[in-house]
Protein backbone atom coordinates (compact mmCIF):
# COMPACT_ATOMS: atom_id res chain seq x y z
CA UNK A 1 0.00 0.00 0.00
CA UNK A 2 3.05 2.39 0.76
CA UNK A 3 4.45 1.69 -2.33
CA UNK A 4 1.42 3.02 -4.43
CA UNK A 5 2.41 6.41 -6.05
CA UNK A 6 0.39 9.03 -8.49
CA UNK A 7 1.85 9.34 -11.82
CA UNK A 8 4.20 12.57 -10.86
CA UNK A 9 5.60 10.10 -8.00
CA UNK A 10 3.27 11.66 -5.35
CA UNK A 11 2.47 8.85 -2.84
CA UNK A 12 -0.83 8.15 -2.44
CA UNK A 13 -0.92 7.21 1.04
CA UNK A 14 -0.21 11.08 1.57
CA UNK A 15 -3.75 11.28 1.06
CA UNK A 16 -6.12 10.28 4.29
CA UNK A 17 -9.05 9.69 1.80
CA UNK A 18 -6.79 7.16 -0.08
CA UNK A 19 -5.95 5.19 2.94
CA UNK A 20 -9.36 5.16 4.52
CA UNK A 21 -10.92 4.07 1.11
CA UNK A 22 -8.30 1.23 0.90
CA UNK A 23 -8.49 -0.25 4.12
CA UNK A 24 -12.29 -0.11 4.22
CA UNK A 25 -11.86 -2.37 1.03
CA UNK A 26 -9.51 -4.39 2.77
CA UNK A 27 -11.65 -5.06 5.82
CA UNK A 28 -14.63 -5.75 3.66
CA UNK A 29 -13.62 -9.45 2.75
CA UNK A 30 -17.35 -11.55 3.09
CA UNK A 31 -18.35 -15.04 2.88
CA UNK A 32 -17.96 -15.11 -0.77
CA UNK A 33 -13.91 -13.89 -0.76
CA UNK A 34 -13.09 -16.71 2.06
CA UNK A 35 -14.60 -18.77 0.10
CA UNK A 36 -12.48 -18.56 -2.74
CA UNK A 37 -9.65 -18.03 -0.77
CA UNK A 38 -10.16 -21.83 0.41
CA UNK A 39 -11.05 -23.31 -2.99
CA UNK A 40 -7.36 -21.57 -4.03
CA UNK A 41 -5.37 -24.83 -5.44
CA UNK A 42 -2.49 -23.91 -4.38
CA UNK A 43 -0.44 -25.35 -1.88
CA UNK A 44 0.08 -22.74 0.45
CA UNK A 45 -1.63 -23.20 3.81
CA UNK A 46 -4.73 -21.19 5.04
CA UNK A 47 -2.34 -18.24 6.41
CA UNK A 48 -0.54 -17.92 3.09
CA UNK A 49 -3.55 -18.03 1.07
CA UNK A 50 -5.64 -14.68 2.78
CA UNK A 51 -1.95 -12.87 2.58
CA UNK A 52 -1.81 -13.51 -1.26
CA UNK A 53 -5.50 -12.54 -1.37
CA UNK A 54 -4.81 -9.27 0.20
CA UNK A 55 -1.87 -8.71 -1.80
CA UNK A 56 -3.80 -9.51 -4.80
CA UNK A 57 -6.37 -6.97 -4.38
CA UNK A 58 -3.61 -4.24 -3.01
CA UNK A 59 -1.89 -4.27 -6.09
CA UNK A 60 -4.84 -3.66 -8.46
CA UNK A 61 -5.71 -1.21 -6.23
CA UNK A 62 -5.91 2.67 -8.34
CA UNK A 63 -3.58 5.53 -6.44
CA UNK A 64 -5.82 8.12 -7.01
CA UNK A 65 -8.47 8.84 -4.41
CA UNK A 66 -11.35 9.06 -6.59
CA UNK A 67 -10.55 6.25 -9.02
CA UNK A 68 -10.21 4.11 -5.17
CA UNK A 69 -13.75 5.20 -4.62
CA UNK A 70 -15.11 3.24 -7.77
CA UNK A 71 -12.52 0.07 -6.81
CA UNK A 72 -14.57 0.11 -3.62
CA UNK A 73 -18.08 0.41 -5.18
CA UNK A 74 -17.50 -2.35 -7.81
CA UNK A 75 -15.73 -4.20 -5.27
CA UNK A 76 -19.05 -4.11 -3.04
CA UNK A 77 -21.38 -3.79 -5.86
CA UNK A 78 -21.51 -7.98 -5.44
CA UNK A 79 -23.07 -7.98 -2.23
CA UNK A 80 -25.89 -6.11 -3.53
CA UNK A 81 -28.81 -7.35 -5.90
CA UNK A 82 -30.19 -5.01 -9.44
CA UNK A 83 -26.92 -3.40 -9.60
CA UNK A 84 -28.57 -1.71 -6.30
CA UNK A 85 -25.14 0.21 -4.91
CA UNK A 86 -24.27 1.38 -8.44
CA UNK A 87 -27.52 3.30 -9.30
CA UNK A 88 -27.99 4.92 -6.21
CA UNK A 89 -24.70 6.41 -6.45
CA UNK A 90 -24.96 7.28 -10.03
CA UNK A 91 -28.15 9.24 -9.01
CA UNK A 92 -26.61 11.21 -6.30
CA UNK A 93 -23.89 12.29 -8.61
CA UNK A 94 -25.66 12.77 -11.08
CA UNK A 95 -28.12 15.41 -9.28
CA UNK A 96 -27.59 18.26 -8.55
CA UNK A 97 -27.46 18.84 -4.87
CA UNK A 98 -28.67 15.54 -3.73
CA UNK A 99 -31.77 13.60 -3.22
CA UNK A 100 -33.98 12.72 -0.82
CA UNK A 101 -34.86 9.24 0.11
CA UNK A 102 -38.52 9.45 -1.88
CA UNK A 103 -36.87 11.01 -4.87
CA UNK A 104 -34.74 7.69 -5.17
CA UNK A 105 -37.62 5.02 -4.15
CA UNK A 106 -39.37 6.40 -7.46
CA UNK A 107 -36.53 6.94 -9.86
CA UNK A 108 -35.11 3.34 -8.73
CA UNK A 109 -39.01 2.25 -9.11
CA UNK A 110 -38.73 -1.78 -8.01
CA UNK A 111 -34.97 -2.06 -8.11
CA UNK A 112 -35.52 -0.01 -4.84
CA UNK A 113 -34.57 -1.88 -1.42
CA UNK A 114 -35.55 -0.50 2.01
CA UNK A 115 -33.19 -3.40 3.60
CA UNK A 116 -30.43 -2.26 0.87
CA UNK A 117 -30.53 1.11 1.63
CA UNK A 118 -30.46 0.73 5.56
CA UNK A 119 -27.63 -1.33 5.00
CA UNK A 120 -25.54 0.94 2.63
CA UNK A 121 -26.37 4.16 5.30
CA UNK A 122 -25.09 2.05 7.79
CA UNK A 123 -21.85 0.30 6.47
CA UNK A 124 -21.13 3.32 3.96
CA UNK A 125 -21.66 6.22 6.23
CA UNK A 126 -18.41 8.12 5.21
CA UNK A 127 -19.21 8.23 1.28
CA UNK A 128 -22.77 10.14 1.76
CA UNK A 129 -24.85 12.01 4.11
CA UNK A 130 -28.33 13.08 4.85
CA UNK A 131 -28.48 17.01 5.04
CA UNK A 132 -31.26 20.62 4.84
CA UNK A 133 -34.45 20.67 6.22
CA UNK A 134 -35.71 18.42 3.08
CA UNK A 135 -33.12 15.79 4.15
CA UNK A 136 -31.36 15.05 0.83
CA UNK A 137 -28.70 12.71 0.78
CA UNK A 138 -25.36 13.38 -1.01
CA UNK A 139 -21.94 12.35 -1.72
CA UNK A 140 -19.60 13.15 1.27
CA UNK A 141 -16.76 14.39 -1.59
CA UNK A 142 -16.05 15.93 -4.47
CA UNK A 143 -13.75 13.61 -5.71
CA UNK A 144 -16.49 10.76 -5.22
CA UNK A 145 -18.93 12.65 -7.59
CA UNK A 146 -16.37 13.52 -10.03
CA UNK A 147 -15.00 9.81 -10.38
CA UNK A 148 -18.33 8.18 -10.68
CA UNK A 149 -19.41 10.98 -13.54
CA UNK A 150 -16.27 9.45 -14.65
CA UNK A 151 -17.18 6.25 -14.68
CA UNK A 152 -20.37 6.93 -17.14
CA UNK A 153 -20.35 7.80 -20.93
CA UNK A 154 -22.22 10.64 -22.46
CA UNK A 155 -25.57 8.70 -23.09
CA UNK A 156 -25.87 7.61 -19.59
CA UNK A 157 -25.10 10.70 -17.97
CA UNK A 158 -27.63 12.35 -20.23
CA UNK A 159 -30.04 9.20 -19.47
CA UNK A 160 -30.07 9.81 -15.63
CA UNK A 161 -30.55 13.71 -16.24
CA UNK A 162 -33.66 13.01 -18.28
CA UNK A 163 -35.03 10.72 -15.59
CA UNK A 164 -34.48 12.83 -13.00
CA UNK A 165 -36.08 15.81 -14.95
CA UNK A 166 -39.14 13.66 -15.54
CA UNK A 167 -39.59 13.04 -11.87
CA UNK A 168 -39.41 16.46 -10.66
CA UNK A 169 -41.74 17.71 -13.54
CA UNK A 170 -44.11 15.13 -11.36
CA UNK A 171 -44.00 16.75 -8.25
CA UNK A 172 -46.05 19.30 -6.70
CA UNK A 173 -45.21 23.11 -8.63
CA UNK A 174 -44.31 24.16 -5.23
CA UNK A 175 -41.89 21.37 -3.92
CA UNK A 176 -38.61 22.39 -2.88
CA UNK A 177 -35.99 19.77 -5.30
CA UNK A 178 -38.54 20.69 -8.24
CA UNK A 179 -37.97 24.81 -7.85
CA UNK A 180 -34.20 24.43 -6.75
CA UNK A 181 -33.08 21.41 -9.26
CA UNK A 182 -35.93 20.89 -11.87
CA UNK A 183 -34.27 24.09 -14.48
CA UNK A 184 -31.14 22.50 -14.31
CA UNK A 185 -31.48 18.70 -15.30
CA UNK A 186 -33.62 19.96 -18.17
CA UNK A 187 -30.29 22.18 -19.50
CA UNK A 188 -28.26 19.33 -18.58
CA UNK A 189 -30.41 16.81 -20.50
CA UNK A 190 -30.96 19.51 -23.57
CA UNK A 191 -34.61 19.36 -23.36
CA UNK A 192 -34.27 23.33 -23.92
CA UNK A 193 -38.37 23.31 -24.92
CA UNK A 194 -39.31 21.75 -21.85
CA UNK A 195 -37.01 24.33 -19.90
CA UNK A 196 -38.10 27.41 -21.70
CA UNK A 197 -41.59 26.05 -20.61
CA UNK A 198 -41.16 25.47 -16.84
CA UNK A 199 -38.96 29.18 -16.19
CA UNK A 200 -42.19 30.76 -17.96
CA UNK A 201 -44.97 28.67 -15.78
CA UNK A 202 -46.48 31.51 -13.26
CA UNK A 203 -46.41 28.89 -10.70
CA UNK A 204 -42.64 28.48 -10.74
CA UNK A 205 -41.83 31.88 -10.91
CA UNK A 206 -44.14 32.63 -7.87
CA UNK A 207 -42.69 29.55 -5.83
CA UNK A 208 -38.80 30.23 -7.02
CA UNK A 209 -39.26 33.63 -5.11
CA UNK A 210 -41.08 32.60 -2.32
CA UNK A 211 -38.18 30.56 -1.62
CA UNK A 212 -35.29 33.42 -1.96
CA UNK A 213 -34.07 32.23 -5.28
CA UNK A 214 -34.81 35.57 -7.22
CA UNK A 215 -31.66 35.39 -8.43
CA UNK A 216 -31.16 32.54 -9.71
CA UNK A 217 -34.31 32.44 -11.49
CA UNK A 218 -33.01 35.69 -13.36
CA UNK A 219 -29.45 33.04 -14.64
CA UNK A 220 -32.15 30.71 -15.97
CA UNK A 221 -33.92 33.06 -17.98
CA UNK A 222 -30.35 34.38 -18.87
CA UNK A 223 -29.18 30.58 -19.52
CA UNK A 224 -31.99 29.18 -21.80
CA UNK A 225 -31.95 32.40 -23.88
CA UNK A 226 -28.35 31.58 -25.18
CA UNK A 227 -29.03 28.47 -25.80
CA UNK A 228 -31.71 29.27 -28.21
CA UNK A 229 -31.35 31.24 -31.73
CA UNK A 230 -31.68 34.81 -31.94
CA UNK A 231 -34.25 34.71 -34.56
CA UNK A 232 -36.22 32.48 -32.29
CA UNK A 233 -39.14 34.43 -30.86
CA UNK A 234 -39.06 32.60 -27.48
CA UNK A 235 -35.24 33.69 -27.42
CA UNK A 236 -36.30 37.39 -28.15
CA UNK A 237 -39.35 37.07 -25.16
CA UNK A 238 -36.68 35.57 -22.46
CA UNK A 239 -34.06 38.04 -23.88
CA UNK A 240 -36.70 40.90 -22.99
CA UNK A 241 -37.96 39.17 -19.51
CA UNK A 242 -34.07 39.01 -18.63
CA UNK A 243 -33.96 42.60 -19.05
CA UNK A 244 -36.97 43.70 -17.32
CA UNK A 245 -36.22 42.15 -14.22
CA UNK A 246 -32.49 42.96 -14.42
CA UNK A 247 -33.66 46.60 -15.13
CA UNK A 248 -36.07 46.78 -11.91
CA UNK A 249 -34.30 44.28 -10.06
CA UNK A 250 -33.67 46.64 -6.77
CA UNK A 251 -37.58 47.60 -6.69
CA UNK A 252 -38.10 43.36 -6.96
CA UNK A 253 -35.66 43.14 -3.94
CA UNK A 254 -36.99 45.73 -1.88
CA UNK A 255 -40.58 44.75 -2.07
CA UNK A 256 -40.71 41.52 -2.49
CA UNK A 257 -41.74 40.19 1.03
CA UNK A 258 -44.68 42.91 1.42
CA UNK A 259 -45.76 42.57 -2.50
CA UNK A 260 -45.08 39.09 -4.09
CA UNK A 261 -46.72 40.11 -7.11
CA UNK A 262 -44.18 43.10 -7.51
CA UNK A 263 -42.10 40.80 -10.10
CA UNK A 264 -45.29 39.67 -12.22
CA UNK A 265 -46.34 43.29 -12.60
CA UNK A 266 -42.85 44.12 -13.63
CA UNK A 267 -43.92 41.23 -16.21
Amino acid sequence: LISKTYADGTYAYRSPLWVGLALFVLNSLDIEDFTRIMNDKSECHGGKKLENYLLDIAYKMPADPGDMFIFLKKFLSDSFENDFLELLFNYLAISQNGLRECDLMALMGTQWNDLDFATIRRYLSFAFFESGPDKRWQLSHNKFTIALKSDLNDNEINQYHNQIADHLSSLDPMDSLRITSGFHHLIEANRYADAFSLIMELPYIEAKISYGYFPELLQEYNTIANHLSEEDEAQRLLTATYNSLSSNYKFIRDHIKEYPQSVVQVL
